[in-house]
């Protein structure tokens, strides 16, 4: 029976429901809605968004209240310590809304409405000149800073009379600050290292271990006299006693510190042997002695080899004049003459057109103009700034245009399309796509992703993996090859990579080899692999040794697994745990299938004798530590031995979820395993609110936004589709209005705290693929096609497209179109496949498997044979196919 595009149209909703019972998205919106209508329904109180250049070394935000958001610093974590933003007259209360027009390009709008009174602001970082972003050095002569440029001016707030290099810092989170000092070899120095502490609360919350080259370490408490700014200085005779030429200064957390994070404001370099005394260096007295005083944290200024600018704009409404707030613990001035706004005299805003008058409200400088004022662009100045006396203003309007051609034209993301027939979902993809390489660095020459533009700012290697993965996905072959190369810096001589500190995860090595072996899967570069092979030899051979060094003591609950190390995701303590198994495991899988591949035949036979002797211990370990929760569900919990000390169930479990796509382990027909993966599941799903993960992280009352989607595509492995779909929604029921998510936040009900970092890559990465999933996933051998689409997706004209994707299994696209009249629907799916390689066995080719059971469920038949079941498609050659609906 012919079924007419009217009445498909009011049957979809109905076989929606049926295909996906009570998961249909928010507030279900029509193709053509506007990016002003979208809902985020559970959008954090508190959020920023970057809006930079792709691996910007310059990085300002946006907030929620439409202000330009600069410096931070050691705590408080991921809050701006300068605030600029457009207001009203007298600072009414009212409603703030924020949207892009293009989500694929970083100009936010904000609407503040007061009553009959609204301000409208744009802002938008202005594209430098040649469209192109000079990089940042590691340093100019004398003075270097490796692995990071975190840091901020004017985070402390010594005394009156203390020298100003004690205000800024600069910073590392869960890692050293390493300087090098440039000398004569084997030269010596008198070094003091000042300390102002403007966070901790009191004494013995954060302890630092001070260190030069030829000195003795020395540990200590900058919170000492339990006064905050209060200024310290610590002397060492330094030398360079390796004669490189080369003065090493470092900050560590001491192993006993509460806080692994660190923090310097200046040292100061004197002849060898100068009698300085700490006074003299606080108030500055000793500058005239000084070879060098260096203020730390400020590199990303002085050595930026350009100028940086952001513009923003009012555009006011309603009966009163615009007003321009500037928050901050800059030093500002305002010149009359000009209207130019210095900050610790140097240019830092100015505004067309000048303001009339400035005041003061405490720590706010607030700029105003006349009635009748209906316009107002600010720029901001960063960077290394020019002391110029005048300024000629940019043209608002064609540096707008600038961006918007460079966004869609010039800009280095990778060209790969995700397309999706849901408004939402959509603007989100275009959003993240963005934000994962603006919110990417490129520090000592080497390409960095890592989890946001603020407090974790820096290397972490499991985002080499998290955000490398969607990056090759997307086509980015090249920067995820300097991203493991710059990682493999990382491995020390015992094979172990090791980037946090004194934080130590041991999982960052099995996840690195991970995706070595990915990468060259994705790319089916053999060579690089080959040339890089002693990095993974080297590695497992690490892995092995601490876990045959786990039977020193066979007691031990991780007897023959991994010993302790740090967990993260909420549990604090040092503990032994399932996750880092999982991620072994995984590693095995890989580099055994890669030494078959290219005949490494040794290799392949020890890897699988280790992954096999691996398997009893571990089976001992989850008989043992299997337990019902509250509601008698059996799980795993995440610490092996549960050593979690009264920790809910849930927390840590990211563990478990986020290595589940990417090794066989999870798919075994093992009844023990199986039984443990469904009761794991089975316990996450009930500790949800609102489809989210309730105090999964660092927050007990809080959600870990990225959660959702590694939970989502566990289920999706599943193959439980309608629960993988409902935390896909879920995840974007949290998203900022922006597009973007916090790290961690409590939803709407129970409050408005925020934890972690903003605009936040790692959910960029997440989301990205969690989407995809329902496009394109990989399990084993088999790449999944449309598994689990949902049928909401399935309406009159509807597209979905994935272009320029990778795969370990090939590169693959895909186009799915329906007609005006929803009576067929045309799907082709093209270079499904590589040519094999030639240590690739004939026995392992890799099918494509095209699921149709939405399709099916809807009415849809294949023609000409007139059935609906999966195909299976040759790896070799694009596949064009026409479903129509039955008459």
């Amino acid at each position: 029976m012919h079924t007419s595009a009217r009445t498909l149209r009011q049957l979809l909703p109905v076989l929606t429901a049926t295909a996906f019972l009570s998961v249909m998205p928010s507030g279900r919106m029509p193709a053509q809605v506007s990016p002003a209508q979208i809902s985020f329904p559970e959008a954090p109180a508190r959020h920023m968004s970057v809006i930079c250049l792709p691996d910007d070394w310059h990085k300002p935000l946006v907030t929620q209240d439409g202000a330009l958001a600069y410096d931070f610093g050691p705590g408080p974590y991921a809050r701006p310590l300068t605030e600029i933003v457009f207001g009203l007259e007298g600072d009414p209360s009212g409603e703030t809304r924020q949207f892009y027009d293009d989500a694929r390009i970083p100009i936010p709008r904000t609407i503040f409405t007061a009553g009959a009174d609204t301000v409208r602001m744009e802002a938008f970082a202005i594209i430098p000149p040649g469209d192109s972003l000079p990089p940042m050095g590691s340093g100019v002569h004398p003075v270097y800073r490796f692995t990071g440029l975190n840091g901020t001016r004017n985070w402390a707030l010594p005394p009156i009379g203390t020298d100003p290099a004690f205000r800024p810092a600069a910073w590392g989170t869960n890692r050293p600050i390493r300087y090098r000092l440039a000398v004569s070899p084997g030269s010596r120095k008198r070094v003091a290292l000042g300390l102002c502490e403007s966070y901790k609360p009191g004494p013995r919350t954060r302890l630092l271990s001070l260190e030069v080259e030829g000195a003795s370490h020395r540990t200590v408490d900058p919170m000492a006299t339990g006064i905050r700014n209060t200024p310290y200085v610590f002397f060492f005779d330094g030398e360079d006693s390796d004669g490189d030429g080369y003065l090493k200064i470092e900050v560590h957390a001491d192993s006993q510190s509460p806080d692994p994070n660190v923090f310097l404001n200046c040292f100061w370099i004197f002849p060898s042997g100068s009698r300085v005394a700490p006074d003299e260096v606080i108030t500055g007295r000793a500058r005239a002695q000084a070879e060098l005083v260096w203020e730390c944290g400020r590199e990303a200024e002085k050595w930026a080899p350009l100028e940086r600018m952001e513009a923003l704009r009012a555009t006011v409404s309603g009966t009163k004049p615009p007003v321009l707030r500037i928050l901050t613990r800059r030093s500002l001035e305002f010149m009359q003459a000009d209207g130019m706004v210095l900050a610790d005299s140097i240019p830092f805003c100015f505004t067309s057109p000048p303001a009339a008058f400035a005041s003061q409200s405490r720590d706010t400088l607030i700029l105003h103009w006349p009635a009748g004022t209906r316009t107002v662009d600010a720029v901001v100045l960063g960077g290394n700034v020019r002391q110029e006396p005048a300024r000629r203003f940019p043209d608002f309007a064609a540096e707008r245009a600038r961006v918007i051609r460079y966004w869609n034209s010039s800009a280095p993301v990778p060209p790969a399309r995700i397309i999706v027939p849901d408004p939402r979902l959509q603007y989100l993809i275009d959003a993240n796509i963005r934000n994962l390489f603006q919110v990417r660095d490129i520090v000592d020459g080497g390409v960095q992703f890592q989890p946001g533009p603020t407090v974790y700012r820096g290397l972490w290697l499991q985002d080499v993996f998290i955000s490398g993965s969607i990056a090759l996905m997307l086509g980015d072959t090249g920067g995820v090859r300097r991203a493991l190369e710059h990682g493999m810096k990382f491995q020390g001589g015992s094979g172990q990579f090791l980037v946090l500190r004194p934080s130590t995860a041991l999982n960052e090595t099995p996840v690195f080899l991970t995706m070595m072996c990915r990468f060259a899967a994705f790319t089916g570069d053999d060579s690089w692999l080959r040339e890089h092979w002693a990095v993974l030899q080297n590695g497992i051979q690490w892995i092995r040794h601490m876990s045959m060094h786990t039977y020193d003591d066979e007691s031990f609950p991780y007897a023959g697994l991994m010993p302790p190390g740090f967990v993260d995701g909420g549990i604090a303590h040092k503990s032994a745990d399932y996750g880092t198994v999982w991620w072994v495991l995984i590693a095995l899988e890989h580099a055994i299938e890669a030494a078959e591949r290219l005949g490494f035949t040794k290799d392949a036979t020890q890897w699988r004798k280790y992954h096999e002797d691996f398997q009893a211990p571990f089976r001992r370990a989850i008989v043992r530590d299997v337990k019902n929760d509250e509601h008698g569900i059996p799980y795993l919990p995440i610490t092996i031995g549960d050593t979690t000390r009264g920790i809910p169930p849930q927390r840590g479990q990211y563990a478990f979820l986020l290595p589940f796509p990417y090794g066989q382990t999870f798919f075994r027909p093992d009844t023990l395993l199986q039984r443990a993966i469904t009761g794991t599941l089975a316990m996450l799903d009930a500790s949800t609110s609102k489809g989210m993960i309730v105090g999964s992280g660092w927050m007990h009352d809080g959600v870990w936004s990225w959660l959702a989607g590694i939970h989502s595509m566990a289920h999706h492995y599943r193959e439980n589709y309608q629960s993988a779909w409902t935390y896909l929604q879920a995840y974007a029921d949290h998203a900022t209005p922006l597009g973007t998510w916090v790290e961690e936040q409590q939803q709407r009900a129970v409050g408005t705290r925020t934890a972690g970092d903003v605009s936040n890559a790692e959910a960029s990465a997440i989301f990205l693929q969690t989407v995809r999933t329902f496009l394109l996933r990989e399990r084993g051998d088999t790449m999944h096609v449309l598994a689990g689409v949902p049928a909401s997706w399935i309406f009159p004209g509807s597209h979905i497209q994935l272009s320029g994707s990778g795969s370990p299994l090939g590169g693959v696209s895909l186009d799915v179109r329906v007609s005006a009249d929803a009576d067929s629907v045309v799907l082709q799916v093209g270079n499904t496949g590589r040519a094999a390689t030639e240590h690739e066995r004939p026995d392992r080719a890799r099918p494509v498997l095209l699921h149709l059971g939405t399709l099916r469920a809807l009415g849809y038949v294949n023609l000409p044979d007139g059935t609906s079941s999966d195909r299976l498609l040759r790896r070799d050659s694009p596949t064009r196919l026409t479903m129509v609906r039955k008459r």
